[in-house]
């Protein structure tokens, strides 16, 4: 699977709550999503997630998040 690359990761230190959001590709989150969980040290912060989409869910997006990351908790899911 591709992963584009992120430049320069933000420093987290400190932070116990992190925000992403996405536009909902072909449904699903765009891949930069899985390179900045692969990079970013999201241990013990809650993770929650928030998407655009003009009619696909995020419900498959924070399943695929889920199964592949199981040790990111990842609190919620919502479309916007």
């Amino acid at each position: 699977m591709s992963r584009p690359e992120i430049d320069e990761m933000p420093d987290l230190s400190g932070v116990d709550e992190i925000w992403i959001g996405y536009p909902i590709w072909w449904y699903t989150h765009p891949r930069i999503i899985n390179t900045f969980f692969d990079q970013a040290d999201l241990a013990g912060k809650q993770v929650h997630l928030f998407a655009t989409s003009g009619g696909t869910g995020i419900d498959g997006s924070v399943k695929e998040l889920r199964e592949t990351y199981p040790g990111v908790n990842i609190v919620d899911g919502k479309k916007i």
